[in-house]
């Protein structure tokens, strides 16, 4: 596995040729806003599992280390401890390699001036399908955005891992949004994601999610169907087949532990 110091490698937006191992070793530089070293090595060590593709993790690690770079969350701290906790979520589902990269890479295109096209050049095109599948629109209306969120899913399963993986650590960080803002996402939570996770088989981050709205919203529910029961009602897309692409990847996860 590559050492943690790959988390300050500087990397160049533009496409380049494949690097070798020791090119990307010799690039250590730190940025502005680099990640807490604790955090980058409790990555590490989540994926492990992918070891033999260390090389990919690392530059997708560093690639969005720069891409985030001055950025910063309410909380003060760097905007890149964000997707690293998200890639370190997925990891301990033994997500596969294009997950995790996604997970490290799925702000860039919404909140930096890095492309689709850009990841697909440098990181392949399931990567950027997965980022691309999770990236809200400029100007585009809740509702569209939510729905297109559905079709990416059904074409992908791991995109609805993945934006479970981001929702709840945002709803583990909620503190530190305004009230109004604390109160809106827990409904959203609570009407679109916990459903979510239900159908799909998720239980653990079903749970979670229902108990970070509680401590939000108290013991309020939504009326009537949820708002995922209610996208669904027009366009009926087969959640039942990722919840078994869902199951499939656990029980061969487990067989090979």
């Amino acid at each position: 596995m590559l050492c943690a110091s790959l988390a300050l490698l500087a990397v160049h937006r533009a496409p380049a040729a494949p690097r070798s191992r020791g090119e990307a070793r010799s690039a250590v530089v730190s940025p502005t806003t680099p990640a807490p070293l604790p955090l980058v090595e409790r990555f590490w060590s989540k994926a492990a599992y992918l070891s033999h593709h260390s090389e990919v993790l690392g530059d997708a690690l560093a690639f969005a280390a720069e891409a985030h770079d001055g950025q910063r969350r309410r909380s003060g701290e760097a905007f890149i401890v964000h997707p690293i906790e998200v890639a370190i979520i997925l990891a301990g589902w033994r997500m596969d390699a294009d997950a995790i990269v996604a997970g490290l890479l799925h702000d860039t295109v919404e909140d930096t001036d890095v492309t689709v096209e850009q990841i697909e050049g440098r990181f392949g095109a399931a990567a950027a399908s997965i980022v691309a599948g999770v990236t809200d629109g400029a100007a585009v209306p809740a509702s569209q955005s939510q729905r297109e969120l559905l079709l990416a899913i059904s074409r992908d399963w791991r995109v609805a891992l993945l934006k479970l993986a981001d929702r709840t650590h945002n709803m583990r960080t909620l503190e530190h949004m305004p009230a109004a803002k604390q109160a809106a996402k827990s409904r959203e939570t609570l009407d679109l994601f916990v459903p979510l996770a239900r159908r799909l088989g998720v239980e653990e981050i079903e749970r979670e999610l229902d108990q970070l709205c509680v401590s939000y919203l108290g013991e309020e529910r939504p009326d009537g169907p949820s708002l995922l029961d209610s996208l669904l009602e027009d366009e009926r897309i087969c959640l039942r087949r990722q919840r078994a692409c869902w199951r499939e990847h656990r029980g061969a996860c487990a067989s090979s532990v």
